[in-house]
């Protein structure tokens, strides 16, 4: 074998290992609306505080500090410039935004609202209360979601696979083993929805046998892979099908 022919098969074996040790796209669920995938044009997100919109069972806000951290990071290494909110003014300023929409859906005849106020509608309000311009909102939800194991110690949920560890790690079988997810929506300045989707976390229970019974795990969501990756996954692909989580 000459040296051209070694050189070209061991070229050919990286190409192999590279596409064989190459990870698949998640598997999850998303939104996306067509041609409205991250571009050019989006360059800066208001980022609201977690769960400013929606509450989460007691046990998942242990992590907020981190996950923040990380939606920060995951933003601006896709070149968007990050604003941030305090809780009590993202809080405030929905609330004067719905007040204010609905307002202005109040009948004169009737005086009820027209038809039922959607966040869509409380987006460009809410900009303008906070004195803000950005390309898009992000608001990002910890929430709790359910997982699936099949005669093993690993749980399959929202892009992911998490090993059991807990005290009582053996074989699980079925589906409805809670856990927890980061769900994700991004708005345009026009309050247009343009994605939406989840990540899995980290597992948030284990079971006891000395109690019989499910407890908190004491280490939830201290995993930073788990969370680095379940916010790559929460936005995938709306940066686009060639990312790897």
């Amino acid at each position: 074998m000459d040296v051209r022919t070694r050189l070209f098969a061991f070229a050919s074996l990286l190409i192999f290992s590279a596409v064989a040790c190459a990870k698949p796209p998640p598997k999850h669920e998303y939104t996306l609306l067509p041609g409205q995938a991250h571009g050019p044009g989006m360059r800066s997100a208001l980022v609201a505080p977690l769960n400013a919109t929606l509450d989460r069972p007691k046990g998942l806000e242990v992590a907020d500090e981190r996950i923040d951290a990380l939606l920060d990071a995951h933003l601006e290494s896709k070149g968007l410039s990050v604003t941030r909110a305090s809780a009590s003014d993202f809080r405030r300023a929905a609330s004067l935004a719905a007040r204010r929409v609905e307002k202005e859906r109040l009948t004169a005849s009737t005086g009820t609202v027209s038809s039922e106020i959607s966040f869509e509608e409380l987006v460009p309000v809410i900009f303008e209360i906070l004195e803000v311009e950005p390309d898009l909102l992000i608001l990002p939800n910890v929430v709790m979601r359910h997982a699936s194991a099949n005669g093993g110690s690993t749980f399959r949920w929202d892009g992911v696979r998490r090993r059991e560890t807990g005290s009582a790690s053996g074989s699980f079988t079925g589906e409805g083993f809670e856990v927890s997810s980061l769900f994700v929506a991004a708005y345009r300045a026009d309050g247009t929805r343009v994605f939406s989707g989840f990540g899995g976390l980290d597992t948030i229970y284990e079971f006891v046998w000395a109690k019989r019974g499910m407890e908190l795990r004491q280490d939830r969501l201290q995993n930073e892979e788990y969370l680095a990756e379940g916010v790559c996954i929460a936005f995938y692909p709306f940066f686009g099908e060639d990312e790897r989580c």
